[in-house]
């Protein structure tokens, strides 16, 4: 997804997804994705984390973690594509009916401060900026498997998120 030279993977991460044959109707999200990629300059020096960081994956004891599963998905990547994957889809859980999958632009912007402020140094506007623009090239893959698959009427969707927020997702930085 992160790769330069094509908008969209060669290979989906399912094959019950096929861009090509499903592109009528899809220009929209294709231009957001494009746009969004075409700000991706350097997204950062490479961190150790998490690939999956979706809502299925984290039990709680109250209000703070107490496991994260799915280690399978821990892996070196650039920071602002681990963050940018994380705040995008750190409310994702499809295995519950009727939850709202995309968070709302303040929610991913109060993750990413979370996670600004937790680590070493505060985040700098340039990799706030990458940040934004990984989160909102998830939310238009995942926009673009739902319309593959014919998912885009539901306004829990990333689809309906991506409608409404995408220029609030790119100004995130």
């Amino acid at each position: 997804l992160f790769t330069p030279g094509r908008l969209w993977p060669a290979e989906l991460h399912s094959p019950m997804l096929d861009f090509e044959a499903t592109a009528q109707g899809a220009r929209w999200i294709d231009d957001i994705a494009a746009t969004a990629k075409a700000r991706l300059v350097s997204p950062g020096e490479l961190v150790v984390g998490h690939h999956d960081w979706s809502g299925k994956h984290v039990r709680f004891a109250g209000d703070r973690v107490s496991v994260v599963y799915d280690w399978d998905s821990l892996r070196l990547g650039a920071e602002a594509v681990i963050v940018g994957n994380a705040a995008m889809t750190f409310t994702t859980n499809f295995d519950v009916p009727g939850v709202t999958l995309a968070p709302t632009p303040d929610e991913v912007r109060a993750f990413v401060d979370e996670y600004s402020a937790a680590r070493p140094t505060a985040l700098r506007r340039h990799a706030r900026e990458q940040i934004a623009a990984c989160a909102t090239l998830i939310a238009a893959y995942t926009a673009r498997c739902e319309h593959s698959l014919h998912r885009t009427d539901d306004p829990t969707s990333f689809t309906w998120a991506l409608r409404t927020h995408a220029e609030e997702y790119l100004q995130l930085g």
